[in-house]
């Protein structure tokens, strides 16, 4: 599934990127906190992305090998 979106978005991007989603949560509807679905919490997700970042800040630094 992951890969068919991931190939259907790609020829959105190409061809009419003007009608691209705008959001994450349009992409990915069923994985944030929205109404109607049992998704990760948007809070979940916000401290994922930071901590991704933070381990990227110091991959670049050299801190981690």
């Amino acid at each position: 599934m992951l890969a068919y979106n991931t190939a259907a978005l790609t020829t959105i991007g190409i061809n009419a990127p003007r009608k691209f989603p705008k959001n994450e949560t349009e992409i990915f509807p069923g994985v944030f906190d929205m109404p109607g679905t049992k998704g990760v919490p948007v809070s979940d997700w916000k401290r994922s992305k930071e901590q991704m970042e933070e381990y990227a800040r110091l991959r670049k630094g050299k801190v981690i090998k």
